[in-house]
């Protein structure tokens, strides 16, 4: 397989972009999520903001500003780096302009993929507060559907000729 004959502008542009689409759809479930199941909205910030400030996001005298600033900046950069490698595995192989059903179930194996990288293997030993979430909700669901399909329709809108077919 070789790298479809995309612009790195382009691939780049499509990557990133569609990483942040994806994961402020993402942080948003998981906000929903952490209500619906008792707990705080903000819930979510303190998980992904202890990633670089460990246990200190959980105190709760720490600055609500300060986590909320790091948890954004970490989820949206790993959102684009996640969105960037997609987007150009799709290219190496040649499905940038799949269908968007196909599109689609790539983005959702993908975001199935990263729950399993991520929560599964990584979170355990390197991140164990990560094991305060709902594993199925705001682990797999969130990680499949509301990154990784959101991710895949992000593509398919983006393809080539995606808005005129909408127009039809």
């Amino acid at each position: 397989m070789a790298l479809e004959q995309r612009s790195t502008r382009e691939l780049l542009l499509r990557g990133i972009l569609g990483g942040i689409v994806a994961g402020i759809v993402f942080l948003l479930a998981e906000m929903v999520m952490a209500v619906a199941l008792g707990g705080d909205i903000l819930d979510p910030l303190r998980v992904i903001g202890s990633i670089l400030l460990s246990t200190v996001a959980f105190v709760p005298d720490y600055p609500l500003a300060a986590i909320a600033v790091v948890a954004v900046i970490v989820h949206l950069v790993l959102s684009a780096v996640y969105g960037l490698i997609f987007t150009y595995v799709l290219a190496y192989a040649d499905q940038l302009d799949a269908s968007p059903g196909v599109l689609l179930l790539y983005g959702t194996i993908f975001g199935l993929l990263l729950w399993v990288v991520n929560l599964l293997i990584i979170a355990p030993f390197a991140f164990p507060q990560f094991g305060m979430i709902n594993a199925f909700w705001q682990g797999f669901v969130a990680h499949t559907v509301f990154y990784g399909t959101a991710l895949g329709g992000y593509v398919a809108a983006t393809r080539p000729g995606a808005a005129a077919a909408l127009l039809r």
